[in-house]
């Protein structure tokens, strides 16, 4: 699947007196998150961000902002609903949310603009991008769905990787995150999230890369295809409904 934008952990920080149990802070009234702002002049994020330092600007000149659609924005309104309990944190992560044409990938051979990466989180920029394929069906028939899909797997980086939304705490390293502790322990990653024991039992394809992977695309299935996910991995149905509504 693809979808990039594993986040950079975040220095740590910590609200005192902030310690709660998982899923608690879903238990916070959706008014009270602080939702991140959604901005017309995403390729800025996006290019000044380190994670493409030193691509030419070239490159960088192709990514083109892109405002949301009141279709997108209505859209971008029912995840962060969905997902608010997670944000209670004045200090979570997410600052902005914007839309670009393009992405940049960088490997071996250099950066290149392209269209194949549906959404990415710059923890450097406090910035979620969603590109122009972030509704192609892949994992939904339908775009809309897909749309959605694509934002709530790319919130769930920014929100949980290197970012505990019970204690408000960040740390440098995603395998010190005492919530990604949690969650490899009860899916079956070892230590290092990186392997799995039991493949097999991933939500999709793409969530075999690692445990962060994984997490962000059982929380979107866990939204839209909830039963599908159950079905596969009752453990994830049952993280997932603990950590976004809070209870048992």
């Amino acid at each position: 699947m693809p979808i990039s934008g594993s986040p950079r952990p975040a220095k740590p920080s910590q609200t005192p007196g902030a310690k709660e149990a998982l899923g608690k802070a879903a238990q916070t009234c959706a008014k009270a998150a602080k939702l991140p702002q959604l901005i017309d002049d995403g390729a800025k994020a996006l290019t000044g961000s380190d994670a493409y330092k030193g691509c030419p600007q070239a490159v960088k000149d192709e990514i083109l902002s892109k405002a949301f659609t009141d279709e997108e924005k209505a859209q971008v309104n029912e995840v962060l609903d969905k997902m608010g309990g997670l944000m209670a944190c004045a200090n979570h992560p997410i600052k902005q949310i914007g839309r670009t044409a393009k992405a940049i990938s960088r490997d071996d051979s250099g950066c290149q603009a392209e269209t194949s990466t549906y959404g990415e989180w710059f923890e450097d920029q406090g910035t979620l991008i969603l590109t122009d394929v972030a509704s192609n069906p892949l994992d939904f028939k339908d775009k809309a769905t897909q749309f959605k899909g694509t934002l709530a797997h790319e919130l769930t980086h920014g929100l949980t990787n290197g970012f505990d939304p019970r204690t408000c705490t960040a740390y440098d390293n995603m395998a010190d995150n005492p919530l990604m502790q949690e969650w490899a322990k009860a899916t079956g990653w070892d230590p290092t999230l990186s392997n799995l024991a039991d493949p097999s039992k991933a939500p999709t394809d793409y969530a075999q890369t690692n445990a962060a992977e994984d997490l962000s695309e059982t929380v979107m299935m866990y939204l839209y295809a909830p039963d599908e996910l159950k079905k596969k991995s009752p453990e994830r149905a049952a993280f997932a409904k603990k950590l976004l509504e809070g209870g048992p």
